[in-house]
């Protein structure tokens, strides 16, 4: 059985909406993200690929 890991920086992520935030902070370590109270929020992370096995 194959098991991958994948990794990916915390400052990488991206909301889908930006305008329905009231805060979207980026750290050298993470993101902290609040959203305005009654939405909702998709979120993009990129995924790294390492060529093909």
């Amino acid at each position: 059985m194959a098991i991958t890991a994948m990794w990916t920086h915390g400052n990488a992520v991206v909301p889908e909406t930006p305008e329905l935030l009231d805060q979207n902070t980026r750290f050298g370590f993470g993101t902290q993200v609040r959203l305005r109270r009654g939405t909702n929020q998709w979120f993009h992370a990129p995924m790294p690929l390492t060529g093909t096995p």
